[in-house]
């Protein structure tokens, strides 16, 4: 590069790309070579490069799409091209930008597993949602693992989306290949659970006012043991803030906390159990007339443990739980539940993603620095596992 010319260095690669572009060597629909080839090649930082790229974008000479690359941009109708063969050559090339285009309109979704009704539910309302907006989604399940969370992320930008939904699993850390999404200014959206502490778009429910609409549900009913039950594998921030729940609602009517009502211990993987089962032990003793269950599953296992006993629900002992664990819709539902809006949480994930990755595509291919938040107010959902303790 020529240092006389003392133009800042980003100015000097702008130029020598423009100038590709307007001789041919760079044509409509063409990828620009990656930043990291375009810094060995001209011996200077990323931030240089990513300044230059900026740049060009404004100029409207390159577009920028997420997951995919740089390429460059179609050439205005009025443009400098000339002659048939250049016209035909052109939109040739035009042809090539909006299939490039076409490609990219997919979004990934990142699940831990879709074995409960609520994932069912958002995996189904995010197709839909989609659908409408004629984007083609494609899913990896996680097993609730870490590690296949981030080889799913991985496998899915490599596949060429243009934004990722993001279910995160059960696990006390963050995820660092989350946090590199975040850092690269990759459009991603959380969903049901947030990472604390970290700005990012997210949508999901108010878990601490749905544990606090069970408890006064309960209490209101005359129950005053209510037994809050999570399991070994679900350390979640959702998790947590529905335990907070239970907490300032039952300090709220002043009752005092008893430890020996809270299970945190219940593994909800192994659902066949016997008399030896912790669960089944705890129901026999009636140290509770209600439980207020954090995950669907749980309220499952609660319901067969009383049968197990030869307890009627909800004469003997009530059940509320988050979500409803059978497919059944409100008018027919059993269990009375905590609704989540599920359905709801998936559509505006879906929607809150189109929207992040059009404009990162559109705007120079970042991010804005306003993180959306979406948090929907649960509902409870009165039905046949809840009735007046006895007295």
């Amino acid at each position: 590069m020529d240092q006389a010319s003392r133009k800042p260095l980003y100015s000097v690669i702008q130029e020598d790309i423009r100038e590709r572009i307007q001789n041919g060597d760079l044509k409509p629909g063409d990828k620009i070579p990656t930043e990291h080839e375009l810094k060995e090649q001209f011996k200077v930082s990323r931030m240089t490069i990513s300044t230059a790229m900026i740049h060009l974008t404004k100029e409207g000479l390159i577009r920028r799409i997420p997951g995919k690359g740089t390429f460059v941009a179609e050439r205005p109708e009025n443009g400098e091209s000339s002659g048939t063969a250049q016209s035909s050559s052109t939109g040739k090339a035009s042809e090539a930008a909006r299939n490039v285009a076409d490609e990219q309109r997919k979004i990934g979704l990142v699940m831990p597993n879709i074995d409960s009704m609520f994932a069912m539910r958002i995996v189904d309302s995010v197709q839909r949602a989609l659908n409408e907006r004629q984007y083609s989604l494609t899913m990896a399940l996680t097993n609730n693992s870490k590690k296949q969370e981030r080889a799913a992320i991985r496998e899915l930008i490599e596949a060429g989306v243009s934004g990722l939904i993001i279910f995160p699993v059960d696990d006390n850390a963050y995820n660092d290949e989350i946090l590199s999404l975040k850092l690269r200014q990759f459009p991603f959206v959380l969903i049901d659970r947030y990472l604390p502490g970290i700005e990012t778009h997210f949508v999901g429910s108010d878990n601490q006012a749905g544990a606090r609409l069970a408890v006064s549900h309960l209490w209101d009913l005359g129950h005053r043991d209510i037994a809050v039950c999570s399991g070994i594998d679900f350390p979640t921030v959702t998790i947590r803030d529905r335990i907070d729940g239970y907490v300032k609602e039952l300090t709220a009517r002043g009752a005092m906390i008893n430890p020996s009502l809270m299970l945190s211990d219940i593994d909800i993987q192994h659902l066949d159990f016997d008399q030896d089962h912790p669960l089944y032990r705890y129901i026999k003793a009636r140290h509770a007339t209600a439980y207020l269950a954090l995950h669907n599953s749980i309220a499952i296992l609660i319901y067969h443990a009383a049968k197990a006993n030869g307890l009627k629900i909800p004469e003997d002992i009530s059940i509320v739980s988050f979500d409803n664990p059978t497919s059944l819709q409100d008018e027919f539902a059993y269990f009375t539940y905590v609704d989540q809006s599920e359905t709801v949480m998936g559509r505006t994930a879906a929607e809150m993603i189109v929207e992040i990755a059009e404009a990162a595509t559109n705007s120079e291919g970042t991010e804005s620095a306003d993180y959306r938040k979406t948090v929907l107010q649960p509902v409870l959902k009165t039905n046949l596992t809840s009735m007046k303790a006895r007295s």
